[in-house]
């Protein structure tokens, strides 16, 4: 997006790919302006990239969530998983996921349940910390020593 706004680039092979670009758009008489769409509203380009697990997708081993599942049982919903990794028939996934009940845990609302599990990216720990104050219920949170 940055090379193509810019029309160019130090890298010689990212500059033949931007040229090629140009050429078909001044061919085709297109006008060219690259934007950023994030994830979960740029669905049909990001279905490719979610063959593979997502950068930041973990799950915990069978043997830990069970452990948990003892302490805090009947936990209703996994609030940042996929449905490759998730934990429970219930979960919220950071993309558009048609078999998740939502997308984007940090965005919801979660007073709606009394039980939930979250095992974040490190890099949201913070924000569900935060948000975790106004939580009324019961969190099983996973996260780092």
């Amino acid at each position: 997006m940055r090379y193509l706004n810019r029309q160019g680039s130090r890298s010689t092979q990212i500059n033949q790919v931007i040229l090629s670009i140009f050429h078909l758009a001044e061919k085709k008489r297109w006008h060219l302006s690259a934007v950023h769409l994030q994830g979960f509203h740029n669905v049909m380009a990001d279905a490719v990239s979610r063959l593979m697990p997502i950068e930041s997708e973990w799950s915990l081993d069978s043997g830990s969530f069970s452990f948990i599942l003892r302490q805090v049982p009947e936990l209703q919903i996994d609030l940042f998983t996929t449905s490759d990794n998730k934990k429970l028939p219930r979960y919220v996934a950071p993309y558009e996921d048609p078999l998740a009940e939502a997308s984007d845990g940090k965005s919801l609302d979660w007073n709606k349940w009394n039980r939930i599990y979250l095992f974040p990216p490190t890099n949201l720990l913070m924000k569900v910390l935060n948000k975790l104050r106004s939580f009324w219920g019961t969190a099983a949170l996973v996260a780092p020593k």
